[in-house]
């Protein structure tokens, strides 16, 4: 998964949310838009926000009262944390690969390629017969 500088930026604000009391907690979009190093508007953050949700980086379903308003608040997914924390994600599966022809040759008893049998000719009725309408 690539990642831009932007969301990369995104993201260690979201793991390191809030940290008051020496207690975790998830930060909101407000307070995520004040501690990024660079400036944006809260639409483009909202934007980048989704694009994480949809590679499975972040939560947004969580709701909290917090400064006189109801806040939807933002919290990294396990795979999220990983991804910044640079925890190694397992490798994809691959298919294993097919031996070599040159490895096995000498297993084999007889020839690889098979010798070409020859077809006996016989006649096919076209199952359809092509019009040409003429104006």
């Amino acid at each position: 998964m690539n990642l831009t500088t932007k969301q990369i930026e995104i993201m260690k604000v979201v793991v390191a949310g809030n940290t008051a009391n020496a207690e975790w907690s998830p930060s909101d979009i407000d307070q995520i838009l004040e501690r990024l190093p660079y400036r944006t508007t809260k639409e483009s953050l909202q934007f980048s926000l989704r694009a994480l949700e949809k590679h499975g980086l972040i939560d947004r379903s969580s709701t909290e009262h917090r400064r006189g308003r109801v806040r939807r608040l933002v919290a990294p997914t396990p795979t999220g944390s990983a991804v910044i924390a640079g925890t190694p994600r397992p490798e994809p599966a691959v298919r294993p690969s097919a031996p070599v022809l040159s490895e096995v040759s000498s297993e084999l008893s007889g020839p690889v390629i098979p010798e070409l049998v020859a077809v006996e000719e016989f006649d096919v009725e076209p199952g359809f017969v092509e019009e040409v309408l003429v104006d």
